[in-house]
């Protein structure tokens, strides 16, 4: 009699999770012996009991109940691919009988696929059932075919959908999470669309192209089955390889250069009324991201040297700046009311930062502090003068 298994009270995915992962650790022996306790308590528990007996016990039990279990046999299925997971006594086996019974009631079309004839002897249709596995990797190798590039892994997408898709791979892989990987996949290769779609919004896209990506790779605490590691991995790997060489051959598409609207010695096109004591005014300053990549996360900060001069939220968060013109905007009070004198405002600049992770990042190239300055009253005394931006702010590049 075997021994009862410590993981009575994990749910039926955390078994077979923990399942997947003892057969693809070493030392094969003794894993194989994790992987038999965990299959026993599985089994039990699907046919209402709790560790009654043995591995063989428990699947003559779910036969001679004669309830249709597709998960129960898409495990047994997944199990007789392993050798000596659960070892055939012959022809006369009750065991055959039995999981063959289980098999042919709970997945009728995997038994279509390869084959099995329902008049067939015990041996024969066992025979078959031990291929089962095989054919269903062989229905999943187009997620394995070399992508090659963002472009390879738009192509594949026919034949893997095709593959997800197949009936005898939903029936099988239902209890092995192929809905969710399904899931996983789809969102890579839209991801990957939008990303070839070299829209203004590219930088996001392909952050959020990284993120699918890592994300799936993470899961294998949720999706950790046979699929997970034999078939997502390396269709995540290598789309994230597709996506490195996009990055490498299209850098230039990153940079983003934002500068004045204006030249840097004309005025601003709207005039101010400085000589009103106590007027809140606002300070627009036109700006221009000549990109061809978005901004990331632009921020501008306003500093005023004078007292006099009160700036009521000097940093102002502009989020991502599409190519184009736009504005920077400040609410200014000034007090007391302009009188002749020159005042200065300094402009700290206006922060870049690309959140990409470590595929490429947009840095400062340089910058220095710039300078709006008030200039003096017109020769008729009304006091309504222009701002003057003296420089360009800063500009970006893909390092």
């Amino acid at each position: 009699m075997e021994n009862t298994s410590p993981d009575d009270n994990k749910s039926d995915d955390e078994l077979l999770i923990e399942f997947e992962r003892a057969l693809r650790t070493l030392p094969v022996d003794e894993n194989l012996k994790d992987a038999r306790s965990i299959l026993r308590t599985y089994l039990w528990r699907k046919a209402g009991e709790r560790n009654a007996g043995s591995t063989v016990d428990a699947i003559e039990t779910l036969s001679n109940q004669g309830a249709r279990l597709p998960d129960v046999a898409a495990v047994l299925l997944r199990s007789l691919a392993v050798d000596q997971l659960i070892p055939s006594g012959g022809v006369a086996s009750h065991l055959d009988r039995s999981l063959v019974s289980v098999v042919e009631l709970g997945l009728p079309k995997i038994c279509e696929l390869i084959g099995v004839n329902t008049k067939s002897q015990t041996f024969e249709k066992f025979s078959k059932l031990r291929s089962a596995h095989s054919k269903i990797c062989e229905l999943l190798s187009p997620l394995c075919f070399g992508l090659g590039s963002l472009d390879g892994v738009l192509s594949a997408r026919q034949p893997i959908n095709a593959a997800l898709n197949h009936s005898g791979v939903m029936s099988y892989g239902r209890v092995f999470r192929v809905g969710a990987i399904r899931g996983i996949v789809d969102r890579v290769i839209q991801d990957a669309q939008h990303v070839l779609a070299a829209k203004a919004s590219l930088l996001l896209d392909v952050e959020q192209l990284q993120r699918t990506i890592s994300e799936g790779l993470g899961g294998a605490e949720e999706n950790g089955s046979f699929i997970f590691y034999d078939f997502l991995v390396p269709f995540l790997k290598q789309s994230e390889g597709a996506l490195h060489g996009f990055i490498a051959s299209a850098r230039g598409r990153f940079i983003a250069k934002i500068t004045l609207a204006i030249p840097d010695d004309d005025p601003l096109p709207k005039r101010y009324p400085l000589h009103e004591p106590g007027r809140r005014i606002q300070l627009r300053v036109p700006m221009r991201n000549s990109g061809p990549g978005m901004s990331i996360a632009v921020t501008a900060e306003m500093t005023a040297r004078s007292e006099s001069v009160v700036l009521q939220e000097p940093l102002v968060v502009l989020g991502d700046v599409l190519p184009g013109d736009f504005s920077l905007s400040f609410d200014v009070l000034f007090w007391p009311p302009y009188n002749h004198s020159p005042r200065i405002f300094k402009l700290n600049g206006v922060r870049l930062a690309c959140r990409s992770g470590k595929l490429t990042y947009l840095a400062l190239r340089s910058w220095r502090k710039r300078q709006i300055s008030i200039g003096e009253p017109s020769s008729t005394g009304i006091h309504t003068e222009p701002f003057q931006l003296r420089e360009v702010i800063l500009s970006a590049e893909v390092r």
